[in-house]
């Protein structure tokens, strides 16, 4: 099975009430709903720096912004998918 196949197998959701610890340890990275979650972890899994790197240039992946975690906090329900790469937790929102 590929990395991308299992790391596929790894995705799962949760609201923000789950997701909220590993806010406070440092530890969520958005991915933008542009980019495949599964690609990003495979990235990170692969210590694909500059790929991620240039993610980052674009603003594409990154820590969430004081005015999302603001707004998740306002909405605890804010659904989720994610996928833990130690030590990261990759988020991506989904639509409400």
């Amino acid at each position: 099975m590929s990395l991308i196949a299992q790391l596929k197998k790894e995705i799962n959701k949760a609201d923000w009430e789950m997701l909220k610890p590993h806010a406070d340890r440092d530890a969520i990275i958005v991915v933008d709903q542009e980019l495949e979650l599964a690609d990003v972890a495979a990235a990170v899994v692969k210590d694909d720096s500059d790929t991620v790197k240039n993610w980052m240039d674009l603003k594409k992946v990154g820590k969430p912004l004081a005015e999302q975690l603001t707004e998740w906090g306002n909405n605890p329900n804010k659904s989720f998918i994610f996928i833990i790469v130690q030590p990261y937790v990759l988020v991506q929102e989904m639509a409400n």
